[in-house]
Protein backbone atom coordinates (compact mmCIF):
# COMPACT_ATOMS: atom_id res chain seq x y z
CA UNK A 1 0.00 0.00 0.00
CA UNK A 2 3.04 2.49 1.04
CA UNK A 3 4.19 1.39 -2.88
CA UNK A 4 1.15 2.83 -4.25
CA UNK A 5 0.12 5.80 -2.41
CA UNK A 6 3.74 7.19 -3.25
CA UNK A 7 3.33 6.65 -6.94
CA UNK A 8 -0.12 8.44 -6.51
CA UNK A 9 2.14 11.14 -5.04
CA UNK A 10 4.93 11.17 -7.57
CA UNK A 11 2.09 11.19 -10.00
CA UNK A 12 3.69 7.46 -11.83
CA UNK A 13 0.89 6.33 -13.47
CA UNK A 14 1.14 2.50 -12.02
CA UNK A 15 0.42 0.51 -15.48
CA UNK A 16 3.59 2.03 -16.40
CA UNK A 17 5.79 1.31 -13.63
CA UNK A 18 7.80 -2.49 -13.46
CA UNK A 19 7.83 -2.64 -10.25
CA UNK A 20 4.15 -2.06 -8.89
CA UNK A 21 3.70 -4.14 -12.28
CA UNK A 22 5.52 -7.31 -10.34
CA UNK A 23 3.90 -6.38 -7.05
CA UNK A 24 0.71 -7.10 -8.92
CA UNK A 25 1.69 -9.97 -10.72
CA UNK A 26 3.36 -11.49 -7.48
CA UNK A 27 -0.49 -10.87 -5.42
CA UNK A 28 -1.99 -12.49 -8.31
CA UNK A 29 0.12 -15.60 -8.35
CA UNK A 30 -0.08 -16.33 -4.98
CA UNK A 31 -3.67 -15.60 -4.74
CA UNK A 32 -4.30 -17.76 -8.53
CA UNK A 33 -5.92 -15.50 -9.80
CA UNK A 34 -4.59 -17.09 -13.22
CA UNK A 35 -7.84 -19.33 -13.44
CA UNK A 36 -9.98 -16.60 -13.45
CA UNK A 37 -8.83 -16.18 -16.72
CA UNK A 38 -9.18 -19.28 -17.71
CA UNK A 39 -13.02 -19.84 -16.24
CA UNK A 40 -15.18 -16.94 -16.69
CA UNK A 41 -17.26 -18.64 -14.04
CA UNK A 42 -14.92 -18.05 -11.30
CA UNK A 43 -14.98 -14.16 -11.77
CA UNK A 44 -18.91 -14.22 -11.27
CA UNK A 45 -18.76 -16.75 -8.22
CA UNK A 46 -15.84 -14.37 -6.35
CA UNK A 47 -17.98 -11.37 -7.45
CA UNK A 48 -21.17 -13.00 -5.95
CA UNK A 49 -18.95 -14.22 -2.97
CA UNK A 50 -17.73 -10.46 -2.24
CA UNK A 51 -21.14 -9.06 -2.90
CA UNK A 52 -23.01 -10.98 -0.35
CA UNK A 53 -19.81 -10.10 2.04
CA UNK A 54 -20.48 -6.72 1.61
CA UNK A 55 -24.35 -6.71 2.05
CA UNK A 56 -23.36 -8.65 5.35
CA UNK A 57 -21.09 -6.25 6.40
CA UNK A 58 -23.38 -2.88 5.85
CA UNK A 59 -26.35 -4.84 7.66
CA UNK A 60 -24.42 -5.79 10.36
CA UNK A 61 -22.95 -2.20 10.76
CA UNK A 62 -26.72 -0.87 10.18
CA UNK A 63 -27.95 -3.26 12.82
CA UNK A 64 -25.46 -2.11 15.41
CA UNK A 65 -26.38 1.96 14.41
CA UNK A 66 -29.90 1.09 15.14
CA UNK A 67 -29.32 -0.38 18.77
CA UNK A 68 -26.82 2.04 20.22
CA UNK A 69 -28.56 4.84 21.58
CA UNK A 70 -28.57 8.36 20.66
CA UNK A 71 -26.15 10.64 22.67
CA UNK A 72 -27.53 13.74 23.84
Amino acid sequence: MRAINAYHQENVRPREDPALRLIVHQFAFLCGVFEIDNKLDVYRKLNDRCRVKDAAIKAARAGAEESTPNAV
